[in-house]
């Protein structure tokens, strides 16, 4: 089997040694912008697809970033906002025995709902979940073209 050999001088190690440290640096920075510009698009497109009569739903929903996460990680959530609870939460008027006895809108329109009075299950419209899995791709590209930028601002290129 033939060996491989590289033969490069002292200031060629230095360029090297100090393009890593220029890739390290920038690590947490990178992580977090990348994976907040897919955040940003993701939630943009759930936001075209969640169902709309009065649009409260379409403004509720924000993200909301992981606080117990590993240095380098960075993970967002799309969350309907606790701020809109006033208006997300009602009292079931009759909620029947083992039910609970508050609805929540956002999760009624995503995961469905029984009707009062019946056995009958109207169907969500799982817009989060479909959103989500056509979408991801896009996301991936997104957080890829950011570090594939950062590693070639690190490298001089």
């Amino acid at each position: 089997m033939p060996e491989l050999l590289i033969d490069y001088d002292k200031q060629a190690k230095a360029e090297i040694k100090e393009s890593l440290d220029k890739v390290a640096r920038g690590t947490q920075r990178v992580a977090m912008e990348a994976s907040l510009a897919a955040a940003e698009e993701m939630l943009a497109a759930i936001k075209a697809a969640a169902p709309s009569d009065s649009g409260t739903l379409r403004a509720g929903l924000v993200l909301h970033a992981e606080k117990n996460r590993k240095r380098g990680k960075q993970v967002y959530d799309v969350w309907p906002t606790p701020r809109l609870n006033y208006h997300f939460q009602k009292q079931v008027i009759h909620p029947g025995p083992g039910r609970r006895k508050i609805a929540y809108y956002p999760a009624s329109q995503n995961y469905g709902f029984h009707k009062p009075y019946s056995d009958e299950k109207i169907q969500g419209k799982f817009y989060m979940e479909h959103t989500m899995q056509s979408n991801g791709d896009k996301a991936r590209e997104t957080v890829l073209k950011a570090v594939e930028k950062h590693i070639d601002e690190a490298w001089g290129d």
